[in-house]
């Protein structure tokens, strides 16, 4: 039995069982669980367990369609790229080809919250590729994100 972390509005801390979880869910809150996916795995990403940042990504595509936008919608177009660029497995590098795109398309309308993410995703696939220019686009990427004020 795995125990998560839940803040409450008032910030108590409070320890509740993943089960737990799982019932409020259900009775009112869907995408809770698909979103304790998205940051069990970019924890894993940060600390490069790329296989387990693959498995919690696998299915969180749906997210993109409950209306979030914005930052929320890029960071996880953001995360389904590099994790299929790094485990390319089934369909997973498809769901990355196409969320590229997607970020491409959004960096050119929203440039301070989507171009140093997009960059990102474009240097990992060149290093992934052994493209010589990936050092410059990671450059590109982290002057870009941090004039964003994101601070790598």
């Amino acid at each position: 039995m795995s125990t998560l972390w839940y803040v409450s509005l008032e910030l108590t801390g409070e320890v509740v069982d993943e089960s737990e979880l799982k019932r409020m869910a259900e009775v009112s809150n869907p995408s809770l669980l698909l979103w304790i996916k998205f940051y069990k795995g970019i924890l894993a990403a940060i600390f490069n367990d790329w296989d387990e940042a693959a498995t919690q990504c696998d299915g969180l595509e749906v997210l993109l369609n409950d209306g979030y936008g914005g930052i929320e919608e890029s960071q996880i177009m953001c995360f389904l790229c590099l994790t299929g660029v790094r485990k390319p497995k089934g369909k997973r590098m498809a769901i990355a080809r196409r969320m590229r795109k997607r970020l491409q398309h959004f960096a050119q309308f929203a440039p301070h919250n989507m171009l140093g993410l997009s960059w990102l995703v474009e240097a990992e696939t060149a290093r992934f590729k052994t493209k010589p220019k990936a050092k410059s686009l990671y450059v590109s990427a982290m002057t870009q994100l941090h004039d964003d004020g994101i601070h790598c």
